[in-house]
């Protein structure tokens, strides 16, 4: 962050305080990227509790592109998921990929939850 922080605008002070965002640096282990290729990024980690697993997607391009990544890559024992949408405070519901259209140099952070 280069900025003054006693002076931040509401939009920004909620991105950095996001408590779900935060949770994900609190509460998951084994961060790694798993693809980069064509101007897309993948990391993946997973939840210190059972069943959950992080996925976060970077489009690296100057221009528009849309990320997919298959939640059965994740690790977990599970062939549906729920997502949440982690930047939007959003849950997406049930799905067995991920996908975001990102806007140039743009990124999408989910929570994945096997379903039972």
């Amino acid at each position: 962050m280069g900025g003054n922080l006693t002076k931040l605008d509401d939009q920004t002070k909620a991105l950095l305080t996001n408590p779900e965002v935060i949770d994900v640096d609190r509460h998951s282990h084994s961060g790694r990227q798993v693809m980069n290729g064509s101007n897309k990024i993948v990391w993946t980690a997973r939840g210190n509790a059972p069943g959950v697993a992080y996925v976060a997607l970077f489009n690296t391009a100057d221009t528009q592109q849309t990320l997919e990544y298959p939640l059965q890559s994740v690790g977990l024992a599970s062939v549906s998921f729920q997502v949440r949408d982690l930047w939007k405070l959003q849950d997406i519901g049930t799905s067995d990929k991920v996908r975001a259209i990102l806007q140039p140099h743009a990124s999408a952070l989910f929570k994945v939850t096997a379903s039972k």
